[in-house]
């Protein structure tokens, strides 16, 4: 649509002006919109290409979603929040599973 839409925009202009046979302030109006018009084309494309990138960054930093922050749901919803909470760490394992930080290794 950030494509269409502006030369579209400068076609309906054209077809909408008046003909008129003498060259002067109408045809530098129109002809300063279609300039116009082109500019707002190239701004999209910019916009788009800049956002993009940007995405394509923050995909790279990120990383893979199976390394994001590893929390121990409790077994059973109903009660988790009965007691009261416990400070304690837990570490994930290089076989991918966890240990409490009490555990000896």
């Amino acid at each position: 649509m950030g494509t269409l839409l502006p030369p579209l925009l400068a076609a309906v202009n054209r077809w909408l002006a008046p003909a008129s046979p003498e060259t002067g302030v109408r045809d530098g109006g129109l002809l300063l919109w279609d300039y116009t018009m082109f500019g707002v084309v190239v701004l999209h494309w910019s916009l788009v290409l800049t956002l993009a990138l940007a995405c394509i960054i923050v995909r790279v930093m990120k990383g893979p979603a199976y390394v994001a922050d590893a929390y121990a749901l409790p077994d059973r919803p109903d009660d988790a929040f009965d007691d009261p909470p416990v400070n304690h760490r837990v570490f994930r394992r290089a076989d991918g599973g966890h240990c409490d930080g009490n555990v000896r290794r």
